[in-house]
């Protein structure tokens, strides 16, 4: 076995202990729309056990997002997490969860003006009530019923495709070890058939120029559950599966589970956000305190 898979081993027996369980559940996964109105509400379970959504409207046959939404634990409290395009810098804001039972989940923010309170009641296993109120619980309500499987890919998945299609390398010497020798990474994706999935090699490169293939790398549509899965498979039969998502107009989170070839497993998080012509990642794991912490961030750039 060598030194760099070693070292991520070891990792396993201690992030798996950080792995914290959701103990508040707010099922409301699936595609929703809006009585007498074209906006929907996408939701996703996270392997966190967060939930993240966006509504969005039809026009033109494309989705127009105005909305990105969670649902999350934080310092050990549950929130509702809301960031509306073109409003308050696009910066989500939260929302505590301060009631929660088999049907209703209350959220609040005091210090926000409107909404001060966002309420959810279950009405049935396929239609939800939706109040949002302001600090004198007056307000607007609006009533959602629950559709079956969607049939269109996302405009943010197909994107997500065209963007990170071609090969891109990144810095490492900060991080260049005996037990890490690679002074840079590369990434080589291609899109698949139909442009609804790709394929790629994450690698690194040795100070010698030396290529050391570590993860293979999937990217794919599932119908079943409608989600962006991200499939990795490495050395030592390491494996890694997650969810994507979109954050923002310019960040795909994926959460996935990592697996050791005895079955040990971690949660880990990785944002990826795109700029003009690169794109930064940044990697995050559980701390003590059932928040994710930062560990390394790096700008890829696209070989030439």
């Amino acid at each position: 076995m060598s030194k760099f898979n070693l070292f991520f081993l070891v990792l396993f027996a201690f992030f798996s202990l950080l792995n914290e369980s959701f103990t508040q559940s707010f099922d409301i996964d699936g595609l929703w729309k809006v009585e007498n109105k074209e906006q929907y509400e996408l939701w996703q379970k996270m392997p966190d056990g967060s939930s993240k959504g966006y509504s969005y409207r039809i026009k033109e046959d494309k989705q127009q997002i105005g909305e990105y939404i969670s649902y999350k634990k934080q310092d050990g409290k549950f929130y509702y997490g809301a960031a509306v395009l073109n409003q308050n810098q696009g910066k989500e804001i939260l929302f505590e969860l301060i009631k929660s039972d088999s049907a209703v989940f209350h959220f609040t923010n005091k210090e926000h003006d409107f909404p001060s309170h966002i309420i959810y009641t279950k009405i049935n296993a396929s239609k939800i009530k939706v109040d949002v109120l302001g600090k004198d619980m007056q307000g607007f309500s609006i009533t959602m019923n629950k559709l079956g499987s969607k049939t269109n890919i996302p405009s943010w998945y197909l994107n997500d495709i065209i963007n990170m299609e071609g090969e891109w390398i990144t810095d490492n010497t900060k991080h260049l070890s005996e037990n890490e020798p690679f002074e840079s990474y590369g990434i080589h994706w291609e899109a698949g058939i139909g442009h609804t999935n790709m394929t790629g090699w994450l690698y690194g490169i040795t100070k010698s120029k030396n290529k050391v293939a570590l993860w293979q790398l999937f990217h794919y549509w599932d119908n079943k559950k409608q989600a962006g899965v991200a499939l990795q498979l490495g050395n030592e039969n390491l494996q890694a599966i997650g969810t994507m998502f979109p954050i923002n107009n310019n960040t795909l989170e994926v959460i996935q589970s990592i697996y050791d070839k005895e079955g040990n497993s971690y949660i880990d998080r990785h944002l990826t956000t795109f700029n003009k012509s690169s794109f930064t990642t940044s990697s995050y794991i559980i701390n003590d305190q059932g928040n994710w912490q930062i560990q390394r961030t790096y700008t890829w750039n696209k070989k030439s």
